[in-house]
């Protein structure tokens, strides 16, 4: 996690890096998580709290700088994990809900640290916020929405690209079997908010890298069958479950060209392979 993940992303401070070594993410998850809890990917708990990826803590106590004097309030999204992170930095620290940050509150604070991502900062918490304190949080931009509209669009132009190579039933059929096993592993295997278009996009993106092998395609095709599978496991490797939408894409494209082959790509490789024999 340090080296994955912090430092790869600009998380250098000895101090924040220490804290982050310190402190167990795996107490502050449910204990199916557990064997997840350091990925670089949030986790959703069953009863509406969540924890971060690691990024999200490392770059908000860089950015908050923590100091001695600080009184701090945090708006713990219910693991527990930045209140402990912050506590031994600072003077005093207090945890409260969302729920309670939109109540009524008091005293001030030097340090506001929220949890989570808001649209709009609440007034109840801007009240209690001293003169000269720093709030960090994460902000809910409309980006969101446009990288949503751009993951549809690729997604549409895989599926009219393997639509030509599978026909739209077996095209149909693979994407639905991907969307299972994707929506089965973030569930159970690790936990987060849902499949999401990404990983469709990827899974359905990678059937195709794993078709190529099979029918006997040529050697650009091949070697970027390899750089799919690759980077799929760079992916898994670094923490990142979409490197999973990958191996399944690959796997299931694989077992597909095995059971039920293209017709006109199996007669395209016959045809090429008579023409090797000719010559």
């Amino acid at each position: 996690m340090i080296d994955s993940q912090l430092r790869t992303s600009g998380i250098n401070d000895a101090g924040v890096l220490q804290r982050m070594a310190a402190v167990a993410r795996e107490a502050h998850v449910p204990d199916g998580a557990r064997g997840v809890a350091y990925m670089d990917r949030g986790i959703a708990f069953d009863d509406g709290r969540h924890i971060a990826a690691p990024v999200f803590y490392g770059m908000a106590l860089q950015e908050a700088r923590p100091e001695p004097s600080d009184e701090v309030l945090v708006v713990d999204g219910g693991s527990g994990y930045l209140p402990a992170l912050v506590e031994p930095l600072v003077k005093s620290v207090k945890a409260i809900t969302p729920e309670q940050a939109l109540g009524s509150l008091r005293g001030t604070f030097s340090l506001i640290l929220i949890d989570g991502a808001v649209e709009q900062f609440p007034d109840t918490l801007t009240r209690r916020l001293a003169e000269d304190g720093r709030v960090v949080a994460g902000l809910i931009e409309d980006g969101g929405v446009l990288l949503t509209v751009v993951n549809l669009l690729l997604l549409a132009v895989v599926a009219v690209a393997i639509e030509r190579v599978w026909r739209w039933y077996r095209a149909l059929g693979l994407f639905v079997i991907g969307q299972v096993m994707w929506g089965l592993f973030t569930t159970f295997v690790f936990p987060s908010d849902g499949a999401g278009t990404t990983g469709a996009t990827l899974a359905a993106a990678a059937t195709l890298a794993g078709l190529w092998p099979v029918v006997g395609a040529t050697r650009p095709l091949l070697v970027a069958s390899a750089a799919t599978f690759l980077l799929g496991v760079v992916l898994v490797i670094a923490g990142d479950a979409h490197g999973v939408a990958v191996l399944i894409g690959m796997l299931l494209g694989a077992v597909m060209a095995t059971v039920l082959p293209p017709v006109h790509l199996a007669r395209a490789s016959v045809s090429a392979a008579r023409g090797d024999i000719h010559t």
